[in-house]
Order: C-alpha cells, then sequence, then structure tokens
C-alpha cells in the first residue's frame, strides 16, 4: 500500500496574523495536529488496494454506479443541461421539480415535501425557519451536526440531553417547557435507534413538536424502505421528516416532510431554498429513478439487514463492544484519537477501510472507527474482518473497544 503524504507541521509568523487568528492556528497546529495526531492528519490514511474492502461510503444499497440510475441521468443532462441555475424560491414553476417532491411524500406517506440541496441545508433551513430567538430546542447529543447548526441559526436555546436517555430528556421538558425535540432515527456514528414511540409520547406531554432525522433509515427500514418512522407506526405523531438524500438515494439533496402550511412557510423563510442555487435536474431524475429501483429491486435491503444483524452478532461473540448497534453502521469505540490512529493502520494494513469520526463529530475523547455495511459486502469480507479485530482484541486487551466498562464511558457523553 501507497502512503499518505505526511502533512509537514509549520509555525505560522507571529507577526503574519491578528491575535486571535493566531491563537486558533495554534491550537489546530499544536495541540492537535502535533501532539494528539503526531504530524500526521488523523483523515489521512492509506491508498486501498484494488481488493481492499470499503466501509466508508453511505451507498447502502449500491445504487450509485446502477446502470438504469446512470442512463437516466445521462439522459436529462443532454436534455435539460443544468437547468435555470436559480434559487429554490424561484422555481414554481419548475415540474421535474414538483414531480420529485410529490413522489417522496407519497413515498414516505407525508401531505407534502420540500427538497433541498443537501440534508445539512434540509436541517439548519428548516430550524431557522420554524425556531424563534430563546426557544427551547431539545437535542439528543449524538443528534447530527446540521440539527445543532440550525438552533445556532435561529438563535434558539439548544437543550442537549443525553443519547437515547428518556428521563434525561423528559428532566429538560419539565423545567424548560414547550419546544422541539430533535433527533435522529438511526444515528450515523453509534448505529444505535432513537425511542421514538416515547419521544413522541413525551412530545405530546409537554406540548412539543417533532423533527426525526432520516437519513440513515430511508431506504431500508420499514415497508418499501420509509423508513423508521414508519415502520414504527409513527407518521401520525411525527411533525417533521428531514433527511439527506445521499445515502440510499445516492444522490446529492435533502428533503423534509411534513404538513402542507408547514412545508410551504419553510419553502419561502429557509435561508438555503433563498440564497442557495437549487439542485439541477439530473439530481431529481436521480431520486426518481432511485426510488423506482429500491421498489423494484426490495433484496438490496434485504440483504443488508440480514448480513449487518450477522456481523454484528459475530462481533459481539468475540466481545467487541459496539456501542449498542442495531443497524448497518457498525462503531469500533477507540477512545482517544491516538488508539484511533492506531486502529485505522492496523486496519488498513489488512485492506479494512473504515471512516474515522473524532471531535467535532464525535465528543472529546469518544473518537471511534465507523464501518458502514452495504448491501454488497460478501460474506468472506465480513468474515474477515470479524478474524482481524478478534486477531486485534486478544493481542491489545487494554483498547476501549475490547473492554466491558466501554459502554458507560459511551452512555456518560
Amino acid at each position: 500500500m501507497q502512503n499518505h503524504k505526511p502533512v509537514i507541521v509549520s509555525e505560522p509568523d507571529d507577526h503574519e496574523y491578528p491575535e486571535f487568528l493566531l491563537k486558533a492556528l495554534h491550537k489546530y497546529y499544536k495541540n492537535r495536529l502535533a501532539q494528539s495526531w503526531k504530524g500526521k492528519h488523523i483523515l489521512g490514511t492509506t491508498k486501498p488496494e484494488k481488493n481492499a474492502i470499503i466501509l466508508q461510503s453511505n451507498d447502502y444499497l449500491c445504487l450509485s454506479r446502477h446502470p438504469q440510475l446512470i442512463s437516466r441521468q445521462q439522459n436529462a443532462m443532454a436534455r435539460y443541461g443544468n437547468g435555470d441555475m436559480k434559487s429554490l424560491v424561484f422555481q414554481t414553476h419548475n415540474p421535474l421539480l414538483h414531480q420529485c417532491e410529490i413522489a417522496l411524500a407519497e413515498w414516505i406517506q407525508y401531505p407534502s415535501c420540500l427538497v433541498s440541496q443537501s440534508g445539512w441545508c434540509a436541517n439548519t433551513g428548516l430550524m431557522q425557519a420554524i425556531a424563534t430567538r430563546g426557544l427551547p430546542v431539545y437535542l439528543d447529543s449524538y443528534a447530527h451536526m446540521s440539527l445543532w447548526e440550525g438552533v445556532c441559526s435561529a438563535r434558539a436555546q439548544a437543550i442537549p440531553f443525553q443519547h437515547n436517555n428518556l428521563c434525561s430528556l423528559e428532566k429538560r421538558l419539565a423545567r424548560f417547557g414547550s419546544g422541539i425535540i430533535a433527533v435522529d432515527s438511526i444515528y450515523s456514528t453509534t448505529g444505535t435507534i432513537a425511542p421514538l414511540k416515547e419521544i413522541c409520547a413525551l412530545a405530546k406531554a409537554y406540548n412539543c413538536i417533532t423533527i426525526v432525522d432520516e437519513s440513515h433509515a430511508l431506504g431500508i427500514s420499514g415497508l418499501n424502505g420509509r423508513g423508521m418512522v414508519a415502520e414504527k407506526n409513527l407518521s401520525h405523531q411525527v411533525d417533521l421528516i428531514t433527511a439527506s438524500l445521499a445515502k440510499t438515494l445516492a444522490g446529492r439533496g435533502g428533503m423534509i416532510a411534513g404538513r402542507e402550511d408547514i412545508i410551504e412557510m419553510v419553502r419561502y423563510n429557509a435561508f438555503p431554498a433563498i440564497f442557495s442555487t437549487a439542485l439541477m435536474p439530473h439530481d431529481l431524475i436521480g431520486f426518481l429513478t432511485s426510488l423506482e429501483i429500491i421498489d423494484k429491486e426490495p433484496w438490496r435491503a434485504e440483504r443488508l439487514i440480514k448480513i449487518a444483524r450477522q456481523f454484528r452478532q459475530q462481533l459481539e461473540q468475540n466481545e467487541i463492544y459496539l456501542c449498542n448497534s442495531q443497524t448497518h453502521i457498525v462503531p469500533l469505540l477507540c477512545g482517544s484519537e491516538q488508539h484511533t490512529i492506531w486502529l485505522r493502520q492496523q486496519l488498513e494494513q489488512q485492506g479494512i477501510f473504515g471512516s474515522v469520526f473524532c471531535a467535532p463529530a464525535t465528543p472529546v475523547n469518544k473518537s471511534l472507527i465507523r464501518l458502514s455495511i452495504n448491501c454488497e459486502h460478501t460474506q468472506e469480507q465480513l468474515n474477515h474482518i470479524v478474524g482481524i479485530l478478534t486477531r486485534l482484541r486478544k493481542n491489545h486487551p487494554g483498547l476501549m473497544l475490547f473492554q466491558q466498562n466501554a459502554e458507560n464511558g459511551l452512555a456518560a457523553s
């Protein structure tokens, strides 16, 4: 394997920048890169060889190279080019956008839908549009950063509660009162599933609305991939669903779904809809095509669920802690960034490539390597990973993911 080019650490000139920028540079180069990362960026990696096992993609259903998807997007580019190149608020009479939003709304069985430029834009734009200054917004500590950023943009009051901890949530609801509860249905770093039924009950009791980010559940969970909210029969209780469409739908974009009156208001008040160019025609055609493929080829989600379950069971039987993951997202909790870098190197030497997650994506000293399973991973590949991790556990029992108290360390975050 070819080594990744090392990062060269250089000292900024003390007289070149204002003091505030010098402090930021010092914090990054000295405290983090030089000390914690030992001079090489934590996301630096070796170049995968041809037969490497790649577990870094969110393309869980392996649609990004589907011949039908590619063909239709090529035809769309030939017919429409890059479209009208204008903001979403000026796309009122775009029939392709209208068709895509109707199809997505019907798929997840919600009254109305807005297609945004990304999942980030969907969450930040929604929160900025509906939250008011000082409004309590209750966020799971592992909720996606885009929800936190939306609260900041709205100048609302972010109130975190412990991950999937209903007692922690209710204590805060009792103290701060009516507002918004925002969670992920499947958490992108831990693979854990939110207790949506209980959260909806608390929302009703404390006069809150609920936002559920379904980015990692749509296309996989529920009948025809309609998501975790639909699977748990909570569509009539969850007020708003958001999602990145860059996972199972294999394209650039995001969505917000809810009642018509809310979606209409968000469409003409969310900053990303006003101040950023809308998606291109081939993006929209791609979403419509992915929906068709998901409907016609249910084996993809079925196989993904099956092999991910077997993979988790094998690892847990070998006493490898997986942060209580219940899904196709399998985290290896390392703790410190140094341990994370070490484990990444050990795995990559064996042709296994996962994604490093560290602060700000995780709490400090809760860094991890995420293994994202897709429907085309083979049993042979997954068995190889189990074998490597089992051997590492025997040789290095002190690592957090091999310790019985790892769960307590995560729960306290």
